[in-house]
């Protein structure tokens, strides 16, 4: 993916991670890429942030942060039109979407991974409030209605600059009431252990709710497709769930599905089981669940059932009209008013970066998965190399250069910039070029900062004894070695290297 312009929105709230951008910042000057920052200060930021950026014109939106914070740069750009490219560097304290991707959890290292991305068109899901039943002896203007209920609809306004696209899933049931109370300081404190800590806590509080799920055709005509009691539905646009459930194994990023999973009920001790078996334990009963998938789905369950979408909760009277929030407040008892939400996959409406080293099995087009294939390809093709080139040396030393004079040798590794190794990448911009991300020692007060090296055609790429070794070696290079180098260095940290010698 070749530079051009950025906008990293950053979650201050990230804690120890928001020190590393400065890292960041170099991976992405030494590919090209100029980047500006833009910081998250409160609640509901990033989603005006990002949509600022696209608004602007960045070519590339990065969210740098947890799930949530993707969420809201998904949302930001596809408010702003959904022209710019988003990307993803993991540093908050869930990242399923990085899991997907197999993105690394290093943010230098997920930096070199973003800058040789692919960009795809990837489909969002996609929900709204379609009206409310409340209950026969509880009418909205008090009288009484017929055995069904009474239905409350209002035309619906313009999309709201809110959560409403979900890269991830939407939940609703006993996932989002744990989120709910999860206590936010110990969130940042001790990560996804607060979610399992909250879990116990309300685990037991939970109980089965109704559920109703429809498909709807492109006329609006329903089909009743499962009705019963449930204690969680999972509506996927991607394949896992709690990081690592394998909920929805055939779902795809291109295929213009949303998959639904629901929990069913069994007794009350079972059914706490269940819970503990998902959401805490990670473990998946088929025999209780039921899995239905569709372009366009309708999901009633009652008002008092909570719903996260890409791990943050949302609140149902942010989507509720004048005249559906006045009825669920004249209710006499929420949990008997139904909500009818409708779920759309929305296809190939964003375009994310997708690391070259993923192996595409998220996509079915051919479009897609070719380019990851040949990638991989390309990536056998160098270890072949690299393993010639290392048994050839091991025979015997490089006849066709002269190694550096032991002067020159001396001073490179006494006077050159020592550079320790994070992760290697490719540079996107030029064929056989290489970026090494890492930290430089200051040796007058031993303080860090980035260090990112440029190896390129002009570079001389050495051995310990000065001869001459091919470039492609630079990828062999192992995490926390220290390189020597010399190059002039720029202000952010990046050093166009004239010369590199190997551990």
């Amino acid at each position: 993916m070749h530079g051009k312009r950025a906008c990293l929105v950053a979650d201050l709230r990230a804690g120890n991670d928001v020190v590393k951008i400065p890292d960041l910042i170099a991976v992405l000057d030494a590919a090209g890429w100029k980047t500006d920052i833009s910081l998250k200060e409160y609640g509901g930021e990033s989603l005006k942030l990002a949509e600022k950026a696209a608004k602007d014109g960045y070519d590339l939106v990065i969210g740098y942060g947890g799930d949530g914070t993707l969420n809201d740069v998904v949302n930001g750009v596809m408010f702003a039109g959904g022209k710019s490219i988003i990307g993803d560097i993991p540093g908050g304290t869930f990242n399923e979407w990085a899991g997907e991707i197999d993105l690394p959890g290093d943010a230098m290292k997920a930096a070199l991974d973003l800058v040789n991305s692919y960009v795809c068109d990837v489909d969002l899901g996609f929900f709204e409030v379609e009206g409310l039943t409340l209950p026969a002896h509880n009418g909205a203007n008090g009288s009484d209605a017929d055995e069904q209920g009474e239905e409350v609809h209002e035309k619906p306004k313009k999309a709201g600059k809110r959560r409403q696209y979900f890269l991830l899933h939407a939940g609703l049931g006993a996932d989002a009431a744990i989120m709910a109370h999860i206590n936010k300081p110990l969130k940042y404190h001790v990560g996804p252990l607060a979610f399992d800590l909250s879990g116990i806590k309300e685990l037991p509080q939970q109980r089965p709710f109704p559920v109703e799920i429809r498909a709807l055709n492109d006329s609006g005509n329903a089909e009743m497709l499962w009705q019963g009691d449930a204690w969680q539905l999972i509506v996927n646009n991607t394949r896992r769930y709690a990081g690592s459930i394998d909920i929805s194994p055939d779902a795809y990023l291109d295929d213009g599905l949303i998959d639904v999973t629901v929990i069913t009920s069994g007794g009350g001790l079972t059914t706490i089981q269940e819970a503990v078996d998902y959401l805490l334990l990670r473990k998946v009963d088929k025999n209780a669940t039921q899995s239905f998938r569709g372009a366009h789905l309708s999901i009633s369950v009652p008002a008092t059932i909570l719903m996260e979408l890409d791990g943050s909760v949302v609140k149902l009277d942010d989507y509720l009209r004048k005249g559906e929030r006045k009825a669920l407040q004249q209710a006499q008892d929420a949990s008997t008013v139904m909500v009818h939400y409708r779920f759309d996959a929305v296809p190939a409406s964003v375009r994310m970066a997708i690391p070259r080293s993923y192996d595409g099995a998220m996509f079915e087009k051919p479009a897609h998965k070719k380019q990851f294939e040949k990638a991989a390809r390309q990536h056998r093709q160098d270890e072949e190399k690299i393993a010639e080139l290392e048994h050839r040396q091991s025979e015997q030393h490089s006849q066709q250069e002269q190694p550096l004079s032991s002067q020159k040798v001396e001073a490179l590794q006494k006077q050159g910039q020592t550079v320790r190794v994070a992760g290697v990448g490719l540079d996107p911009n030029q064929k056989d070029a290489f970026i090494i991300a890492g930290t430089y020692q200051h040796k007058n007060d031993d303080k860090l900062e980035p260090a990112v090296v440029c190896v390129d055609q002009h570079t001389l790429v050495l051995n310990q004894q000065g001869e001459q070794v091919a470039p492609l070696l630079v990828e062999t290079l192992p995490e926390g070695k220290p390189i020597n180098v010399e190059g002039k260095r720029n202000k952010r940290g990046v050093i166009h290297a004239d010369y590199v010698m190997m551990p």
